[in-house]
């Protein structure tokens, strides 16, 4: 009788999703077919030829040493969960993979989530909603390495409970990522992040008040609701955001809003328009990378189009003027297959790995170079990838997205900078069929300049 229910079971599930199916054996799980794992039980179910193994995670115990060893070995992290508390028990180690993090979004309902974890991951984070009125509820972790992936999920959330004292039940499952279910869950992922928003430094404060509050009275059963006058100062801060009066105080945004950020009516005529100083910051970015894509290398550019690209002219200044780098500007004259040995490390399409990085950081690093000089080059040749970063940005760029000024001096936090900047909604977004919109998206790294530039710095 039991066999009979465990093949009903099997069928049912086949209905619900015809292109999952048995093995051969007729119903048999296919333990045999997997490496034995230390779980209560495993299923491997074969999936458009491929095998995914599940197992369930019946303590906190396992959870938590699940949760680091693909930390450790991810390239990318996902997490959708209902509440995160700064004393959840692998806080530690997703804070030492934070530039792994492409996705962070959280709940507010019932007071739970710490304001010090809002304030500790706000360059990564991003506030959730219900979609149907009711609680913002999931718990879902997703790891991705190379083509496989790790995908957990249950009732754990980031918090000390769900990982620590409570009693939990969560689901392990790996696989590759051409599997069904790896695009199911993304699907839903990316639907909660764009139904998401960021949550402003008067809500933040408005927050942590009613928190308190409601910690003190012992009531926690109820939805966070911002009060009139954060409210009032949200809409505030946006108006003076929307203008351009103002600064983002970070960019964890989607395509959308950022586009709204960029193309504001108190620097859209620089980004976008004729100014009498020169060319826009989209303009010189397209002419640069135009001259790459035609000559591919500076020495084989004319001197006037090098000048233009390195920053050393008055009408290149945008994203970086170069003009009082004297070694820059004599290498750049006298000197260009130099720099050519680094930036031919970097394609002109496609991601760059850290390996290219590090090959382009070798061959440059002459003479104790700094990262100034290095990240105009690579922001004029891949503006969709890199930003200039000088002391008129640095300080604007590292708050926006968690790290410190002091770090953009140093290559290793460059890199570090670029993660950050490259797992962003808005930098993974897909080109878009507005005309404007994709001159924007193919220099859309570079073009944070054109929001954190500050002439007085």
């Amino acid at each position: 009788m039991a066999r009979q229910v465990g093949q009903r079971s099997h069928a049912a599930i086949e209905d619900a999703h015809p292109g999952l199916s048995r093995s051969p054996e007729g119903g048999t799980p296919l333990n045999e077919h997997l490496h034995p794992r230390p779980a209560v039980d495993v299923i491997g179910w074969r999936f458009q030829g491929r095998h995914m193994g599940s197992r369930l995670l019946t303590t906190t115990k396992e959870l938590e040493k699940v949760f680091r060893e693909w930390c450790a070995k991810a390239d990318d992290i996902r997490v959708v969960t209902a509440w995160a508390t700064m004393e959840c028990a692998v806080r530690d180690g997703l804070d030492r993979v934070r530039s792994k993090i492409s996705t962070l979004v959280v709940g507010l309902d019932f007071y739970t989530t710490s304001p010090s974890f809002l304030e500790s991951f706000l360059s990564v984070l991003r506030i959730g909603k219900s979609l149907q009125g009711g609680t913002f509820h999931p718990k879902l972790y997703l790891f991705e390495a190379g083509k496989g992936f790790c995908c957990v999920m249950g009732s754990s959330n980031f918090t000390r409970g769900g990982f620590g004292d409570n009693t939990e039940l969560n689901i392990c499952i790996e696989g590759r990522k051409s599997d069904l279910l790896f695009r199911q869950v993304t699907e839903f992922i990316n639907e909660q992040e764009r139904q998401s928003k960021p949550i402003t430094d008067p809500e933040r404060s408005d927050y942590r008040n009613q928190f308190e509050n409601m910690k003190k009275a012992r009531l926690r059963l109820a939805k966070y609701k911002p009060t009139p006058e954060a409210k009032e100062k949200t809409r505030a801060a946006k108006a003076k955001e929307d203008t351009g009066d103002t600064l983002p105080e970070q960019l964890n945004r989607t395509w959308p809003e950022f586009v709204e950020l960029i193309l504001a009516p108190k620097r859209k005529q620089r980004v976008a328009g004729k100014t009498p100083d020169g060319p826009s910051y989209l303009e010189t970015a397209e002419r640069c990378r135009s001259l790459f894509r035609q000559h591919r290398r500076l020495a084989n550019m004319p001197p006037v189009d090098r000048k233009f690209i390195g920053g050393i002219t008055k009408e290149g200044g945008w994203f970086g003027s170069m003009k009082g780098s004297g070694r820059f500007g004599a290498r750049l004259n006298n000197k260009p297959a130099i720099l050519d040995t680094a930036l031919d490390r970097i394609p002109l399409d496609g991601g760059v790995s850290k390996q290219a990085f590090d090959d382009f950081r070798a061959n440059y690093d002459w003479d104790g170079s700094g990262v100034g000089n290095a990240s105009r080059l690579l922001a004029m040749k891949r503006p969709d990838l890199f930003v200039c970063v000088d002391t008129k940005n640095r300080t604007g760029i590292a708050a926006a997205f968690g790290v410190t000024a002091s770090s953009l001096q140093t290559f290793e936090g460059y890199w570090e900078l670029m993660q950050r900047i490259w797992r962003s909604p808005w930098r993974r977004s897909p080109r878009p069929v507005n005309q404007l919109e994709r001159r924007v998206w193919n220099a859309r790294v570079a073009l944070l300049d054109s929001l954190y530039y500050d002439a007085d710095a």
